[in-house]
C-alpha cells in the first residue's frame, strides 16, 4: 500500500482504534503524525517495520501501556522526533535501565500524561537529545544531580518539567549542564535559595522558577546577573513577602543586557519600584503585578516595552500621579500578545488584565 509514502499527516481528526497497521508497509515513511485523534489502546511492536520514520507524534489520544510502547519504538532506529504527551494516563513512567535510544534521537515529549514515579535514570544515557518534556505530570522526588546521573553532563539544552511535584533543593550540579539554553521547573516544590552554580550554565537564556518556594530574592538577583544571556526570567509566585531588592543602576543594565522580559509577579514583593529595571535596555515585557509595591510609577522613558504589568488593582500600590512617560511606549500592547519568538527559546504569552 502506496510504497513511494513520506510523509502522512492526519492530526486533529477523529480517527478511532489503534495505531494503523497499514502504515507498517510503508517502508519509506519518514514522518507521521496522528496527534489528536482518538486512538486507543498499545503500540504495537509492528511499528519496528517501519524504518525509516524520523518523526512520530501520536500525543492527545488514549494511547495505554508506555512501558511497552517505549519499548517497541526503540525498535524504529531512526527515530528522531518522538511526541507522546497527553496519552497514558496516571501510568507510571518507565524505570528501565536498558531503555536506550539510537544516536540522533533529539527530541522527547511525555507531557501532559500525569506519569507518576521518579525521574528515570536512563535518561542521562540520551547523549545527543536537545529536548526534553516531562512537564504536567505527577513526578515525585528531588531535582536529579550528579549522585542520581552519572551522564548529568549528556541531559540536553532544553529541560521542561513544570507542573509536577519535585521537592528538595536546586541542585548546585545543574551548573554542569554547560550546553542548557532553556530550563523551565515551574509549579513544583523545591526550596531554598538558588544556588551560585548555575552562572556556569553560560548559554542559559530561558530560566522559569515561577511557583515553588524560593526565598532569598536579593541573593538570587546578584546571583542571575552571571547569566548574561538571559532573555527571559520567570520568577513569579516566590520570595513571598520579601523585600524588593535595588542595586547600582548601571552595574545591574551593564551585565543582564541582553533581558527582555522579567517577570516578579505575585510574591507580595514590599519597597519602591526598583529603578535598576529601566536601565534595562531590551526590556519588552516588565511583569510586577501581585505585588505590594509603593511609591511612585517611575519615568522609565521611552523605551520598547511591549507589555508593562504592575498592576493587579488590589494589591499593587503606586502613588502620586501617572507618569506621561508611559504614552511614548509606542510598543505598548495591552491585550493577549506573542513576543517575537527570535528573541526566545520558548514562546512567551502575556494577559495583561485589571
Amino acid at each position: 500500500m502506496l510504497p513511494q509514502l513520506g510523509t502522512v499527516d492526519l492530526g486533529n481528526n477523529m480517527f478511532s482504534c489503534g495505531f494503523p497497521s497499514t502504515l507498517t508497509s510503508c517502508r519509506l515513511l519518514t514522518a507521521v503524525r496522528l496527534a489528536s485523534n482518538q486512538l486507543r489502546g498499545e503500540i504495537s511492536p509492528k511499528i519496528v517495520k517501519m524504518k525509516s520514520p524520523s518523526f512520530l507524534s501520536l500525543s492527545d489520544n488514549h494511547l495505554t501501556n508506555i512501558t511497552s510502547a517505549i519499548r517497541n519504538l526503540l525498535g524504529c532506529k531512526n527515530l528522531s522526533v518522538l511526541i507522546l504527551s497527553k496519552n497514558f494516563t496516571n501510568e507510571a513512567i518507565p524505570n528501565d535501565d536498558h531503555i536506550n535510544f539510537q544516536m540522533g534521537f533529539e527530541v522527547l515529549a511525555l507531557g501532559g500524561c500525569k506519569l507518576t514515579g521518579q525521574i528515570p535514570l536512563w535518561l542521562g544515557k540520551l547523549r545527543e537529545l536537545q529536548v526534553l518534556d516531562l512537564s504536567v505530570n505527577q513526578i515525585t522526588g528531588s531535582i536529579p544531580g550528579c549522585q542520581q546521573y552519572n551522564n548529568l553532563l549528556n541531559f540536553p539544552p532544553a529541560i521542561f518539567l513544570r507542573n509536577n511535584s519535585l521537592t528538595g533543593t536546586i541542585p548546585i550540579e545543574i551548573g554542569r549542564l554547560k550546553y542548557l539554553t532553556a530550563v523551565r521547573l515551574a509549579y513544583n516544590q523545591p526550596q531554598g535559595q538558588i544556588s551560585p552554580e548555575i552562572v556556569m550554565m553560560t548559554p542559559l537564556s530561558f530560566l522559569s522558577l515561577s511557583g515553588n518556594n524560593l526565598s532569598y530574592m536579593t541573593g538570587a538577583i546578584r546571583i542571575l546577573t552571571g547569566c548574561k544571556n538571559l532573555i527571559v526570567l520567570i520568577l513569579s509566585s516566590n520570595f513571598m513577602n520579601e523585600a524588593m531588592p535595588n542595586y547600582d543602576l548601571k552595574k545591574i543594565s551593564d551585565v543582564l543586557q541582553n533581558l527582555q522580559a522579567p517577570d516578579c509577579g505575585g510574591c507580595e514583593l514590599i519597597g519602591p519600584f526598583p529603578l535598576w529595571l529601566c536601565n534595562l535596555r531590551k526590556l519588552q515585557v516588565l511583569g510586577l503585578s501581585g505585588n505590594q509595591i509603593t511609591g511612585s510609577i517611575p519615568r522609565c522613558g521611552s523605551g520598547n516595552y511591549r507589555a508593562y504589568s504592575i498592576s493587579t488593582c488590589h494589591v499593587t500600590m503606586f502613588l502620586e500621579y501617572f507618569p506621561k512617560e508611559l504614552g511614548r511606549l509606542q510598543a505598548l500592547q495591552s491585550h493577549q500578545d506573542q513576543l517575537n519568538s527570535r528573541y526566545m527559546e520558548l514562546p512567551l504569552y502575556i494577559l495583561l488584565t485589571c
